[in-house]
């Protein structure tokens, strides 16, 4: 399935069902009004095609040659290279040279390329078993860890990869909400094994090299896939992320469970708003359905410094 097949299946998706994050009105207004993707969106279509499906970017892309489009004549060239171009997204020389740039620098990286063994761009769908709505996800990689797990790994590209600035972008963009979505795709779809008897233990160790705390998790013997016997085994999720400017440095983070818990809250809720929205086909704005105020406070961190 391309891209373009799996953006125009009806089902919801995690991006879409972020927009309840504003308000209901916002959904629906995004859903009837879809926009061009920006020039930052842009870019990370063309990365995310050069690091994941490689062979197929000429399939859905085309580089422009360089030119002045201050001038006529590079605008001409310009327009006429678009013409030519078809169904294809056109992008600039250097934006190709730059993300080019990235993912060569990544792909330096031995874990990157450990965690992008998998397969790449695969879409799954399900009947989402509380509401009845259809859902949708397309991870951009996933493979199974040596107990059978699923491990989803998925790419980001950001302006600084560090712990405390992707922390934000976890929370300020719905990362969260996407790791548990693309749990429960693969979870509906039984993609993940079943405990059948015994607990799953914790363990860590010290790296003899840099001192820090290595955990994985040891699982009883008695793991089976398919059928409807024991507990689901939850998938992993982990980031990629790497910066647009040079060196283009890596960062890579496992999230944990309670985030992720936290990001089936944000579905089940969203879902569920969805769902009401739709049934009473009314959606409300940022003041709700009763159309009054919100009270505007004082947050702790501001305090008014009284003894």
């Amino acid at each position: 399935m391309t891209e373009q097949e799996y953006r125009s299946h009806p089902a919801l998706s995690r991006s879409e069902l972020w927009w309840f994050h504003r308000s209901p009105e916002y959904f629906k207004y995004r859903k009837e009004h879809p926009t061009e993707p920006t020039a930052a969106l842009l870019f990370g279509q063309v990365a995310h095609k050069l690091m994941l499906e490689p062979d197929d970017f000429d399939t859905d892309f085309a580089v422009a040659p360089a030119v002045d489009k201050r001038t006529k004549a590079g605008k001409e060239l310009w327009e006429a290279f678009v013409a030519e171009a078809d169904d294809k997204t056109v992008v600039d020389a250097a934006t190709y040279e730059q993300a080019m740039a990235m993912v060569s620098a990544a792909r330096l990286n031995p874990l990157v390329n450990v965690l992008l063994k998998g397969r790449h761009e695969e879409p799954f769908f399900w009947t989402d078993p509380d509401t009845g709505v259809q859902c949708k996800c397309r991870l951009d990689s996933w493979y199974r860890d040596e107990n059978g797990v699923p491990v989803i790994v998925d790419y980001k590209t950001a302006m600084d990869a560090s712990y405390r600035s992707f922390l934000k972008d976890v929370t300020n963009y719905g990362y969260y909400l996407q790791a548990a979505m693309y749990s429960e795709g693969l979870i509906q779809n039984d993609m993940c094994p079943r405990l059948i008897k015994g607990k799953p233990k914790r363990r860590w160790k010290r790296d003899p090299d840099t001192g820090k705390r290595k955990y994985w998790t040891e699982y009883p013997e008695k793991i089976v896939m398919g059928g409807t016997e024991g507990e689901v085994i939850h998938p992993r999720f982990i980031f990629i992320v790497q910066e647009k400017t040079e060196p283009y440095s890596v960062n890579i983070f496992e999230m944990d469970m309670d985030f992720i818990t936290a990001g089936y809250d944000l579905f089940r809720e969203y879902i569920g708003t969805y769902v009401s929205c739709e049934s009473l086909d009314v959606w409300p704005g940022y003041l709700g359905v009763v159309n009054e105020p919100n009270i505007l406070t004082l947050p702790s961190w501001m305090g008014r410094g009284d003894e």
